[in-house]
């Protein structure tokens, strides 16, 4: 199973060594957070992105994996993926068809995709082929480029295609520890766990005073 980590987007406009260090972090922070769920857990750094390979993870595993990521300061959204391999627009188009065809059966959709890379095609001109020809293998269908029931999505890099599966919305902000260290006083009320959970989310290594009022 793999696993791709998107980057806070603010996180992608630091300079070159400042977002090196903050990727760095990232990926220690998830290792860290999942070492005691996978051990073989593997995070690779890209430049745009975190690539996450879980090798022996049991499907509870997994969840428990992406629900963990999902609390991790930094990450944008997690995108569980299939990868292929292909030579021409035609096999692309049937690695397409033969992963959504019993998934769009009986309702709308629609294709998106994204290309990095040199290919005789355009973005715009593979999602019109691969839709036609879902078209033509699924009989009970029919594209809808405005309210689809089913989004087709794929990410396109030379000759390998990320066939999206499922997206997860992460909480964005800062990795942890990457914006220096504050002292939480955190006592009955909600204002202080608030306010906590923010300077975590800004990249703040957050330790806790605890009181009680009474």
């Amino acid at each position: 199973m793999k696993l791709i980590i998107k980057l806070f987007p603010e996180i992608i406009i630091k300079s070159r060594s400042l977002r090196k260090n903050m990727t760095m972090r990232l990926c220690n922070n998830i290792r860290n957070s999942c070492r005691d769920i996978d051990l073989k857990l593997r995070v690779r750094n890209c430049w745009d992105k975190l690539e996450i390979t879980l090798n022996d993870a049991t499907e509870p595993q997994q969840i428990l994996i992406i629900e963990r990521l999902r609390c991790i300061p930094g990450i944008d959204k997690i995108e569980v993926i299939s990868r292929y391999s292909f030579e021409t627009l035609e096999d692309l188009a049937a690695v397409v068809v033969n992963y959504n065809a019993d998934l769009i059966r009986g309702k709308t959709f629609c294709v998106r995709a994204k290309r990095t890379g040199t290919h005789n095609f355009k973005s715009f001109q593979a999602e019109q082929f691969i839709g036609g020809r879902l078209l033509q293998a699924v009989e009970d269908t029919s594209v809808d480029l405005h309210t689809p029931e089913i989004t087709v999505k794929l990410a396109i890099k030379d000759q390998l295609v990320d066939l999206i599966e499922r997206q997860y919305q992460g909480i964005g902000g800062y990795p942890l520890g990457t914006q220096g260290t504050v002292l939480s006083l955190l006592s009955g009320g909600f204002d202080s766990g608030v306010a906590s959970y923010l300077t975590m989310k800004r990249g703040y290594c957050t330790h806790f005073c605890f009181f009680n009022l009474g």
